[in-house]
């Protein structure tokens, strides 16, 4: 069984009544979360965009960009996640 390169999830958070954001440090998730996360993400109307890129080494990624405006979470005006999700990863499936 080959071993599925990890997805980083980064995630930013602004809190109600605060000037800045939360930013939490990256998360390994594998591929199979990152597509439950995004799905649900849509279900539940967030907006969704991809973004393809290379990172810092100049492989092949998508960036997938998760907002969750007002009203998803109490005590937060957003929650915006991005996954870097390796292309490399996509094509082990």
């Amino acid at each position: 069984m080959k071993q599925r390169r990890p997805v980083l999830l980064t995630s930013l958070v602004h809190y109600t009544g605060r000037d800045h954001q939360t930013t939490y440090l990256p998360e390994a998730v594998t591929v199979d979360i990152t597509r439950q996360c995004i799905r649900r993400a849509r279900f539940h109307g967030a907006t969704v965009t991809l973004h393809p890129t290379t990172d810092r080494t100049g492989d092949a990624v998508q960036l997938a960009h998760v907002h969750y405006g007002p009203g998803h979470w109490s005590n937060t005006d957003a929650v915006t996640d991005i996954y870097e999700i390796p292309v490399a990863a996509l094509l082990d499936l």
